[in-house]
């Protein structure tokens, strides 16, 4: 047991190294016992060249011999027989060894002792078939358990036979079997000494190991097995160095990977070192997590503002088709539900009309400040202030400070005044219509300035259709004042003919301002005169144009109401349906649909009205409109 004991602290104070160079020292010298073998091997081939050379000088000297006694092997009689056997009596060289002349059947011929006896077919087989018919062959010739011996042989062509001298094995010779003898006892000797003294290394380093092992199998279940104190060889406390550390470093990667999953990114980590994969690879899963919630933060923003914006953009749409037929109506409409949904503090909506001079200025046609309707006038010339300046400029104004002063519209609850200012113009590709003007407590985002503009464009389109509309309806109006005005003129000629003789030229004067307005509404607008039977009589250019691009060769004489289709507040219907109320005396106004040829269909807004004399005859039906095709087409 002390024994023990004390190889195994010189075991541990020498270390893995020192026992590595012993080890080595041990594997030399069992190699230098090994080389003994190569030289074993050299003098046996060396003894067995020396014996083929002698056996070769034998066989030259041999035949020679026979060819000076003149023998045939093959024919010789019983006295050349015995003449021959003397040859082969005589010792091959010291030892006692004698030479055979063996038969290629197998025979041995001549022998000292084994004359008459066969060797085995396979035996000669072997040397039959080996190169130069030249070798060595181990053979036993008594049957049952004896030693073997070797046998060397050579073919000679002049005799027909083989040549052979029997030799004991080589283990047998007395340097070799001694040369063998030393080195199984060295090779012994140190394999008892490499048995003893790996067993007691083995045990210590065993013992260290299936701790280490233990360890790791515990590292390899996913524990965390606690760090030990470093003991044993200096490799080994190296070892468990870098165990504790690997055992540590999991730990720190485990609760990182735990902060991962919990979303703490802010929590610090270190790889263990460069060449630390699984680190590497959790801050870089941290890092693209993160860079995953800031694109899935910055997605969900841009899809909140995708959405605030499409559903703005349906709210006033839907205010920009149900307001349409009045300019103030529409503006109030607009800037209320415009500040709402911006949240702003005030705004108004700037049209472009006549001023009190006469000149053309910007009107503030309705204003909304701090959740109430303010009822303002205000006239602002081109190119004065910021609204001036924003209609003449065409181009957006936003001011993240608004001048002192610049509101008069305060708040009667304690609001703070705006500290921003918005300004868009309401235009479209060729004419300016307004300025919108936006002011703003919290400010605008870079967004809500650019739905205000996508705003604006709608609004322009809208106002310019509305204006358009009301000039219509004016010109309309007027036409009808006229045409009433006439019939009343009319019959008071008829009633008062010598009146109206006297007031001649009056009525000359009055007749010539009424065909001027006729031609003007000719040439302004969609003008003709019909039938009874709802087939045009005349009409002027744009109405006849109009029904060529149809797919009408002409106007004159085409069908008017079979083709024609009546809106109504009430609803669509045929014209067929109310053309007997137009020949009894009403007129009926609305839009109207030509159905072309083609498939390029008209709408028109126009009035259907009859013209009778003062017996009631119906003379023809006037028609007075004006074509919204394309209206109808964008407001869809």
């Amino acid at each position: 047991m002390r024994w023990y004991r004390a190889c195994r602290h010189v075991a541990q104070r020498l270390g893995v190294r020192g026992w590595v160079q012993l080890v080595c020292a041990a594997c030399a010298l069992v190699l230098l016992c090994a080389g003994i073998y190569p030289l074993y091997r050299m003098m046996l081939h060396s003894t067995r060249g020396q014996e083929m050379e002698d056996l070769q000088v034998f066989a030259q000297r041999l035949e020679a011999e026979l060819g000076l006694l003149g023998l045939d092997l093959d024919g010789v009689d019983s006295a050349e027989n015995q003449r021959v056997r003397q040859v082969f009596s005589v010792p091959f060289r010291s030892g006692g060894v004698y030479p055979m002349l063996v038969h290629p059947s197998g025979r041995i011929v001549y022998h000292f002792l084994r004359e008459g006896e066969r060797i085995p077919p396979d035996v000669m087989e072997q040397m039959a078939f080996s190169p130069g018919r030249t070798g060595w062959v181990e053979l036993q010739f008594s049957e049952g358990p004896g030693q073997k011996r070797e046998l060397a042989y050579r073919y000679s062509p002049r005799l027909g036979c083989y040549l052979a001298v029997e030799f004991p094995p080589p283990n047998t010779l007395p340097a070799l079997v001694s040369l063998r003898a030393w080195w199984l006892i060295v090779l012994v000797v140190w394999l008892s000494l490499a048995v003893v003294v790996g067993g007691v290394l083995g045990r210590a380093i065993r013992r260290q190991l299936e701790g280490v092992s233990e360890r790791l199998a515990r590292l390899a279940r996913g524990e965390h097995p606690p760090g030990r104190v470093p003991h044993g060889f200096l490799e080994m406390r190296r070892i468990l160095v870098s165990l504790n550390r690997l055992t540590h470093g999991l730990e720190r990667t485990t609760e990182f990977a735990k902060s991962i999953g919990r979303s703490a990114f802010d929590v610090p980590f270190t790889p263990l070192g460069s060449n630390d994969s699984l680190g590497r690879s959790l801050v870089e899963l941290r890092n693209s997590l993160v860079e995953q919630e800031a694109a899935a933060a910055d997605r969900k923003a841009k899809d909140a503002i995708h959405g605030w914006t499409n559903q703005g953009l349906a709210e006033f749409g839907q205010i920009l088709r149900e307001r349409s037929g009045s300019i103030t109506e529409l503006a109030d409409a607009l800037i209320q539900h415009l500040v709402n949904y911006l949240e702003a503090a005030q705004g108004g909506v700037f049209t472009v009309g006549a001023g009190s001079d006469g000149a053309r200025v910007l009107l503030l046609t309705a204003s909304f400040a701090y959740g109430r309707k303010k009822f303002l006038a205000r006239e602002v010339h081109f190119g004065e202030g910021l609204v001036g300046t924003c209609a003449v400029e065409r181009d957006t104004i936003h001011l993240n400070h608004v001048p002192e002063g610049y509101s008069d519209l305060t708040s009667g609850i304690g609001q703070a005044p705006p500290t921003e200012l918005l300004l868009v113009p309401l235009k479209t590709d060729e004419e300016l219509l307004g300025v919108l003007e936006l002011a703003s407590v919290r400010g605008f985002q870079p967004h809500e300035i650019e739905f205000v503009k996508m705003v604006s464009s709608s609004i322009a389109s809208t106002l310019l259709t509305a204006q358009s509309n009301q000039r219509n309806a004016d010109l309309l109006q007027q036409a009808q004042a006229q045409q009433v005005q006439m019939r009343e003129q009319e019959e008071e000629m008829r009633q008062n003919l010598e009146e109206i003789q006297a007031t001649q030229e009056e009525m000359e004067r009055r007749t010539h301002e009424v065909e001027v307005l006729r031609n003007a509404v000719r040439e302004g607008m969609l003008y003709g005169e019909l039938n009874e039977a709802g087939v045009w009589l005349t009409a002027n250019h744009k109405l006849e144009e109009i029904y060529r691009q149809m797919g009408h060769k002409g106007i004159v004489g085409t069908q008017f109401v079979e083709n024609t289709d009546w809106h109504s507040a009430n609803g669509a219907k045929r014209l067929e349906t109310v053309w007997d109320d137009v020949r009894h005396g009403g007129h009926i106004e609305g839009v109207f649909t030509l159905h072309a040829q083609n498939a390029g269909d008209r709408t028109v807004r126009g009035i259907l009205y009859p013209n009778r004399n003062e017996n009631g005859t119906l003379l023809c039906v006037y028609f007075i409109g004006l074509e919204i095709t394309e209206m109808r087409r964008e407001s869809r």
